[in-house]
């Protein structure tokens, strides 16, 4: 495939998941926003959302395979090694969320049992969705662009990783006072989402990816499966902005993603 070509396939591959976005935004924005007032209709636009995104998630797993030719695969080859081993660094960080999150529980586990499971469904499916939009398609796209070399790989990992980043200037449509916390959340993603492309580029396992994704933000909700006031504690969450040390204490461990990152990148054959 020549590079006009490539420059094409990338164009279009940046222009679906604007699109993308931009169809998800509005579904949540117009159908979904104005009716959330009570637990239930929270829970209820939770579970909606889930759905949305696997079947955006469907969408694209068809769109990457049948217009971009690029062959995602569930399967155990590499699964391991890109989980436990070319992820470590993220086992850590989960660890060290799920501790640093800890609430004194209000229930026992089996009445927040449900909430678990919750909780985790949607944390999956946003896994599930951002890893094939951003790993497996935007990634792809800037490698056919860039090359297999260790450069093309490097700029290949920063552009999707940025454009991963950007996408999540979209919570300031629902959470428009949060600005410092979006813009930390912006950067805190670009240096995760590097990782991510190393983990798929390793391993050649995109599961491993989106398993490591969402429990990843699974371990950040945990600890209010246990509150009896879940729907009050979540809309406090989304409205306190984060302070300016947080912020920068967030984006400083957070950049030790990007250096595991370069180093697995350093220990890889070189390529012409």
């Amino acid at each position: 495939m020549n590079q006009i070509e490539n420059k094409r396939k990338l164009f279009l591959s940046i222009l679906i998941a604007v699109i993308t976005m931009l169809v998800y935004a509005v579904f949540v924005n117009v159908c979904i926003a104005p009716f959330i007032q009570s637990k239930s209709s929270f829970l209820t636009a939770g579970i909606v959302q889930a759905g949305a995104r696997l079947v955006l998630s469907v969408i694209l797993w068809i769109t990457i395979n049948k217009l971009f030719h690029i062959k995602i695969k569930i399967k155990k080859a590499g699964f391991l090694k890109g989980f436990l081993w070319y992820g470590l660094i993220l086992i850590i960080a989960i660890l060290f969320q799920f501790v640093g999150n800890y609430q004194p529980p209000e229930k026992t586990f089996l009445e927040a049992l449900p909430m678990i499971v919750y909780f985790f469904i949607i944390t999956l499916a946003i896994g599930i969705y951002e890893e094939l939009l951003c790993r497996g398609l935007l990634f792809h796209s800037f490698r056919d662009y860039f090359g297999d070399t260790n450069k093309g790989i490097y700029l290949s990992a920063i552009f999707s990783s940025f454009v991963f980043g950007m996408m999540h200037l979209m919570n300031l449509i629902w959470s428009p006072t949060l600005i410092l916390s979006t813009t930390c959340q912006v950067i805190y993603a670009s240096f995760v989402g590097f990782l991510f492309c190393v983990i798929y580029y390793r391993s050649e396992n995109l599961i491993a990816c989106m398993l490591l994704h969402g429990i990843f933000d699974f371990t950040a909700y945990f600890w209010f499966s246990f509150s009896e006031n879940l729907f009050q504690k979540t809309l406090d969450s989304n409205s306190v902005d984060i302070s300016i040390g947080n912020g920068v204490l967030l984006i400083l461990l957070s950049s030790t993603f990007v250096i595991s990152g370069i180093l697995q990148l350093r220990n890889c054959p070189k390529q012409i």
